[in-house]
């Protein structure tokens, strides 16, 4: 026996095993489980470590798939990782085991308004706010896609249709739609005496959007 090794014998390992060498290897690293995982993959995904995060909501929903948290962070991580169809797939599922959460509707609507589909984004956006009036982040989203929407209206010559939805924008979030809206506000002033010969619904809506920027 070489000197030194009998000091090894007789001595627990503490769960590691000696390798070939002789040299002890760490025991074999255990994912948390249950909700210590809900928890560490939470802390993981706000630490944009993404790929780890989603390998626990991953287990978690294995055994429980429809565990909505886990959902919506799974799918948080998979639209980090530029994967939305399958991010969508997490939210739809969440939504349907719970139809009035706010969050998974909003991240529906944000993936939607990423694809180009601003209609039914703005759906998303309008169902989030109505199971959650406070939560915010719909009601921002709700009036960037609004204020988009009355962009493109504009834009295609659709005037009255177009004031409509930076009216609506205004309604949702002033102050985001303030900002966004003076542009096209300032355009339609400049264009108040050709609205004049339109309907007077138009003109009320003109007014009520000039009113928002009074006020504020």
């Amino acid at each position: 026996m070489q000197p030194g090794m009998e000091s090894l014998q007789g001595k627990e390992s503490n769960g590691a095993v000696p390798d070939c060498n002789g040299a002890a290897a760490p025991p074999a690293k255990q994912l948390p489980e249950g909700a210590d995982a809900l928890r560490y993959a939470n802390i993981l995904r706000s630490r944009n470590k993404f790929a780890d995060a989603l390998q626990l909501y991953t287990t978690v929903l294995d055994k429980d798939g429809t565990n909505v948290e886990a959902l919506i962070g799974k799918g948080i991580c998979l639209q980090a990782q530029s994967l939305p169809r399958q991010a969508l797939d997490c939210f739809t599922e969440a939504v349907k085991v719970d139809p009035k959460n706010a969050c998974a509707l909003t991240h529906c609507g944000m993936i939607y308004k990423d694809e180009g589909h601003l209609v039914e984004a703005a759906e998303a956006y309008q169902k989030a706010r109505s199971a959650d009036p406070s939560y915010k982040a719909a009601a921002e989203f709700l009036a960037i896609v609004l204020t988009d929407l009355g962009t493109s209206l504009k834009l295609a010559g659709n005037t009255e249709d177009g004031i409509q939805k930076y009216c609506e924008a205004l309604e949702v979030d002033s102050h985001y739609a303030v900002q966004s809206s003076t542009l096209a506000v300032i355009i339609f002033v400049c264009q108040f005496s050709i609205l004049l010969m339109y309907t007077p619904d138009l003109c009320s809506l003109l007014i009520t959007t000039l009113g928002w920027f009074i006020r504020r």
